[in-house]
C-alpha cells in the first residue's frame, strides 16, 4: 500500500503540470496561427503591389532569403 501523504503532493504536482503545460500549448498554437496570418497578408499585399506594377518582386532573392530564414 502507498502512504497516501506521499500520493497527494505527487498528484496535486502533475495536475498543475498539467494544466501548465495544456495553457502553454494553447497560448503557443494561438501566437502561431497569429503569426502565420500576419505573414500571409503581408505577402499577399506584396502579391497585390507586384500585379498592380507599383513594386517588382526578386523571387530568386526571396527564396533565397527564406531558405536561410527557415531553413
Amino acid at each position: 500500500m502507498i502512504p497516501t501523504n506521499l500520493v497527494s503532493p505527487l498528484v496535486g504536482e502533475l495536475g498543475l503540470g498539467g494544466v501548465g503545460g495544456f495553457c502553454v500549448g494553447y497560448s503557443m498554437k494561438k501566437i502561431a496561427k497569429i503569426v502565420t496570418a500576419i505573414f500571409a497578408i503581408g505577402f499577399l499585399g506584396l502579391q497585390y503591389l507586384a500585379t498592380l506594377g507599383i513594386i517588382s518582386i526578386n523571387y530568386l532573392a526571396l527564396e533565397e532569403w527564406a531558405i536561410s530564414m527557415f531553413g
